[in-house]
């Protein structure tokens, strides 16, 4: 490769040098960006995963009003149900429960499906959600479930994934989920953010090339001149 360099004139050179940094920019950008995809999706995981440990506690609540005599279990299932259909985290997450069976026991996004068996439920995949949030929570107790289910208003599926915990007492599965295409969204607008800035340094790299180029070539031209004339004997100092 140093002898391949050797061959290419000093202009050729820079440019290369001006392209090669260009090039470890860009790396380092699409490298950023899918870091900070990386870091945001498993601080979402997490704080999803302590919000849902926080609604299991609601059921560990109500489930100790019945275990004291203080309320019958329909009374606290009730409760517990009636706590986290109204309960919001970051605005708009929410939380629902299903059975082992699976019937969903509570949805506050789709009530509809409430008191109805959801073994039948699947996403555009053919996955029967409920089916394996079920199945999670028998085999692990707890743990992520990924699988397309439609946001909040809307109807076309997107990526999604939830964790679920199962609360052996009342033979529940209580969960929630973040929507996967919001942190690639934002993944493509820093990205595209980061772009625009390699862009404009680009164009400065390019601007400074081509005039430290053409300094140099002014320079060699110059000295080739003079080179000439003293070798024809002329001897003046302007050339």
């Amino acid at each position: 490769m140093y002898i391949w360099l050797q061959r290419w004139t000093i202009v050729a050179k820079l440019r290369f040098l001006a392209l090669l940094g260009m090039g470890f920019l860009m790396a380092f950008a699409v490298w950023q960006g899918y870091s900070t995809y990386q870091n945001g999706y498993e601080a979402r995981q997490k704080d999803t995963r302590h919000a849902v440990e926080v609604a299991h506690g609601v059921l560990s609540w109500a489930h100790g009003l019945e275990t004291s005599g203080q309320l019958s279990r329909n009374e606290a299932q009730g409760l517990a149900r009636h706590a986290l259909m109204k309960l919001r985290y970051n605005e708009r997450e929410y939380f629902w429960i299903n059975d082992m069976t699976p019937n969903v026991v509570m949805h506050p996004i789709k009530p509809e499906l409430n008191g109805k068996d959801a073994s039948g439920i699947k996403d555009p995949n053919g996955l029967a959600l409920f089916v394996a949030f079920a199945d999670k929570v028998r085999k692990d107790g707890e743990g992520f479930v990924p699988y397309l289910w439609p946001k909040p208003g809307q109807e076309q599926p997107v990526e999604k994934i939830s964790f679920v915990k199962g609360f052996a007492p009342w033979g529940w599965v209580v969960g929630s989920g973040i929507y996967v295409d919001d942190l690639r969204a934002e993944m493509v607008a820093y990205v595209q953010k980061l772009a625009a800035i390699a862009g404009l340094a680009l164009a400065v790299t390019v601007v400074l090339t081509l005039s430290i180029t053409r300094s140099i070539v002014r320079g060699l031209n110059k000295a080739i001149r003079v080179a000439h004339a003293i070798a024809k004997g002329d001897i003046s100092q302007d050339i």
